[in-house]
């Protein structure tokens, strides 16, 4: 008889916390020769540099991306040269990180100075422990919608004997602070957005420190099977002729009474 079965999908949740935040950031000089945009552009690096020391960024969290010099093919009247350097500021403290930032913007006085900065999406932290207990989460979901859907039809739910893991999906709070599930279609990885004052933190504003990760998995499930009652109640065995034997030796023995002779020519 074919083995019944039942497959389920149960979902786990655990929370991802933001380990850095990165910035990256691009410095450039509009100038009339290509050595003078250079000249200038380095100087202005190492005044953005030293500004972002003097106001909490450590040097191990400073990354430098390079420089590049070009002048734009529609401006080719023109004379002016453009040079830019590119580094990434790599920082646990959101807060740390929005201070020394906004110090720096203000050496950017002058029309021919610019800078840019882009936030990627941070790097977060996944520990063991809350992955585990997300997969232990998976299996009681699924076991409750197993019983419930065989309860429902009168059965029983026996082991389980499959489990495969289905998906992972990153959900993200919003600024509103309700999840965002738009994050599942792989695209968003869950990116933290800058206040508009990196330095100004809004007190009312919903902490975005953190991440949940979902995951899935379809466990299948036998279904119990029903005892089925005999039709035929047993017959009972004939016993053997061996069998008959030793029950005949097992018997006792019966001692027959000698009747007593009656005395000749007595008269009753």
């Amino acid at each position: 008889m074919a083995i019944k079965l039942i497959e389920v999908t149960g979902e786990g949740e655990y929370q991802e916390q933001i380990q850095y935040y990165v910035l990256d950031i691009t410095i450039e000089v509009r100038a009339k020769t290509d050595a003078l945009a250079v000249e200038e552009t380095n100087k202005l690096k190492d005044r953005c540099i030293e500004c972002l020391l003097e106001h909490g960024i450590t040097s191990d969290e400073i990354t430098y991306g390079g420089l590049e010099i070009w002048r734009p093919w529609y401006q080719k009247k023109k004379v002016e040269k453009y040079a830019q350097h590119t580094f990434t500021l790599r920082v646990g403290d959101r807060d740390r990180l929005g201070k020394a930032v906004d110090q720096m913007a203000k050496l950017f006085d002058e029309d021919r100075f610019h800078v840019a900065m882009s936030m990627r999406p941070p790097l977060f932290e996944e520990k063991e422990q809350g992955v585990d207990k997300a997969i232990k989460a998976a299996y009681q979901d699924a076991l409750r919608k197993a019983k419930l859907i065989a309860g429902e039809a009168g059965k029983e739910i026996g082991s389980m004997t499959k489990a495969i893991e289905l998906s992972k999906a990153k959900r993200k709070l919003t600024g509103r602070g309700d999840i965002d599930f738009r994050a599942e279609n792989g695209r968003a990885s869950g990116s933290i957005g800058f206040a508009a004052s990196l330095g100004k933190p809004d007190p009312d504003a919903v902490p975005l420190s953190e991440r949940s990760i979902w995951l899935t998995y379809k466990f299948t499930f036998e279904i119990k099977k029903e005892e089925e009652p005999d039709k035929d109640p047993p017959k009972a065995e004939k016993p053997t002729q061996e069998a008959s034997t030793k029950e005949q030796e097992n018997k006792p023995k019966e001692t027959k009474k000698k009747r007593k002779k009656e005395p000749k020519g007595s008269d009753t």
